[in-house]
């Protein structure tokens, strides 16, 4: 972690606040996060998107120029949410500068990556290459860069603490048999 302000939301009590060592946990797993910034237009946008997390800075991989990265050279505030929808419900959400990372290359070492990590090492090579073929489709010249975000301000919020292990078990049974 680096020197980002990690609190939990102000309206929660204090029990709830994700440790350290379960917040580093939390974001080495494949989870889909949702990017928000602000577009050229002042309006706000989101996206979900990959990202892997290394010493205290996520990396995020895409496209440019792309209206989100377009915007983010103008203005680099961003946010990034990620989240666990299964009980017991956690979630960080990071403000945060971004930046772009030029270096086709190393980003695209990082979307292969991110595909083994999410799809496992044979379907993430197959969809690497299928983006790949996607790419080349497009209209005019696209060049793989990362995001790198670096925390401001990171909010971690889990109620693993608050929930004995019989509760816990059967919210997730009743939630998976919707009842």
């Amino acid at each position: 972690m680096n020197d980002a302000t990690t609190s939990p939301p102000a309206a929660l009590p204090q029990q709830f606040r994700m440790k350290r060592s379960e917040l580093e946990r939390f974001l080495a797993q494949p989870r889909v996060a949702a990017l928000s910034w602000m577009t050229l237009s002042g309006e706000v946008m989101s996206t979900p998107i990959w990202f892997t997390y290394r010493d205290g800075i996520f990396l995020l991989h895409t496209a440019h120029p792309l209206p989100k990265t377009q915007a983010i050279l103008k203005n680099d505030r961003v946010c990034l949410v990620i989240q666990d929808e299964r009980p017991p419900y956690r979630y960080v959400s990071v403000r945060g500068r971004a930046r772009l990372r030029p270096g086709p290359e190393e980003a695209l070492r990082l979307y292969e990556e991110q595909a083994r990590t999410y799809y496992g090492p044979l379907t993430g090579r197959a969809y690497i290459r299928y983006a790949q073929r996607l790419k080349q489709t497009s209209p005019g010249r696209i060049e793989d860069v990362i995001i790198e975000v670096t925390p401001t301000k990171i909010v971690a919020m889990s109620y693993s603490d608050a929930l004995n292990p019989a509760t816990l078990l059967a919210l997730r049974a009743f939630r998976t048999v919707k009842l």
